[in-house]
């Protein structure tokens, strides 16, 4: 949930009092001062101990703690919270066997990410 501070041909930037700017996909129409409120699905946050280089314009990266995880055989499912203790869930596919990413544990500082295209918007107020 925030207020969107800047519109693109595209995208929209939103301020969250919780975790920072956030930039979401433009599908519905919005003004600046807008009230959002926004949906993201858990599969489409990505999971890593390693900061990211993205470019922010259309990706989302915020760090946060692990919380909770559950290993249930084909990934694992993950609670992370941020500093401000905002709740995301995510899970990670177990698809190799091998990696260079050292595993995630409990409580690993770590940093999540998402395509700005895979937020939606499912509420809209005019500003306040």
């Amino acid at each position: 949930e925030g207020e969107i501070i800047e519109i693109t041909e595209k995208r929209a930037v939103m301020q969250t009092s919780d975790i920072g700017k956030i930039t979401v996909d433009l599908d519905k129409e919005l003004k600046i001062g807008d009230h959002i409120k926004v949906t993201l699905r858990p599969e489409k946050i990505h999971i890593s101990k390693k900061a990211q280089s993205l470019d922010s314009s259309k990706w989302n990266c915020i760090s946060g703690k692990v919380d909770q995880m559950v290993y249930t055989g084909s990934h694992t499912r993950f609670i992370i919270k941020t500093e401000y203790g905002r709740i995301f869930r995510t899970f990670k596919q177990h698809a190799k066997y091998f990696t260079d990413e050292e595993p995630i544990q409990w409580e690993d500082n770590v940093f999540i990410w998402w395509h700005a295209d895979d937020s939606f918007i499912v509420e809209v107020n005019g500003d306040k």
